[in-house]
């Protein structure tokens, strides 16, 4: 019985090891499919991340231009004012130096001075001369601020929409 057994254990120790080198075999092909499929998964997240950093420095590039020529379109617009309120202040001057040649030549007798007595308050002219030359320059005041809020403001609201591409959320 013995000499019966011997080859059926055999046949059964055969039929194990090549079971297990079946399996082990398998085990080692999913092995390396599972490690290229990482390995093509890692290129993949590599190659995503290089393009996302790509995206983000070109739109980082984009933003500093814009508000490099948001600042320049400013200044430019700065100057401008600047030169116009120059040319405002020029005119204003003579606009007083002409307001002051006639309310000297309409002086009437009563504006001349008076030898011993106390000083005139002043012909209406010479009022009116004075009140221009205040009234102007309130109002180049008021016009030199409502400029450079204007321009401040359009900066500011060009320097947004270059961040936000123009993209405005209105709020209800």
């Amino acid at each position: 019985m013995l000499n019966r057994s011997v080859p059926i254990l055999a046949g059964l120790l055969l039929a194990s090891l090549a079971g297990t080198a079946g399996v082990w075999l398998h085990g080692r092909t999913a092995l390396a499919e599972a490690r290229q499929s990482h390995l093509a998964y890692v290129a993949q997240v590599e190659r995503n991340a290089r393009e996302a950093s790509e995206a983000a420095r070109i739109e980082e590039q984009r933003r500093k231009e814009a508000q490099l020529e948001i600042v320049q379109l400013a200044r430019r617009s700065a100057q401008r004012t600047a030169e116009d309120l120059a040319r405002r202040v020029a005119v204003s001057e003579r606009l007083r130096e002409r307001a002051g040649q006639l309310a000297i030549r309409c002086a009437g007798p009563s504006d001349l001075p008076v030898a011993d007595g106390s000083q005139t308050a002043g012909s209406a002219g010479a009022v009116l001369v004075d009140m221009l030359g205040r009234i102007e320059q309130a109002a180049g005041e008021l016009a030199a601020f409502a400029d450079a809020a204007s321009n401040s403001g359009t900066a500011c609201e060009r320097a947004y929409d270059s961040l936000t591409d123009g993209r405005r959320q209105d709020i209800p």
